[in-house]
């Protein structure tokens, strides 16, 4: 049994289950009931899963990715100064 909610009828609902589907742990509990009704919608949820999952998810990695870099350059560079200077002493 299913334990995903996939009712697309209100925007919290809607969202909720495309949170799901972006995912992809429950991807046929939320496709097939739409893909049931309509199997034009099999398009909407390739491009969501292209676009989403492998786009836009790799974009955000790569900035969180980014930001630990320099935010840890940045630490690591100043406490090698400090080591040098307690060294030097």
């Amino acid at each position: 049994p299913s334990t995903v909610n996939v009712d697309l009828s209100t925007l919290y609902r809607a969202c909720e289950s495309f949170l799901v589907l972006l995912t992809t742990c429950n991807f046929p509990d939320v496709m097939l009931p739409a893909y049931r009704a309509s199997r034009f919608s099999v398009t909407f949820f390739i491009a969501f899963v292209v676009l989403c999952c492998w786009l836009l998810q790799s974009l955000m990695l790569a900035t969180v990715l980014g930001a630990f870099k320099s935010r840890a350059g940045q630490q690591f560079g100043s406490a090698r100064t400090a080591r040098k200077s307690a060294n030097d002493r």
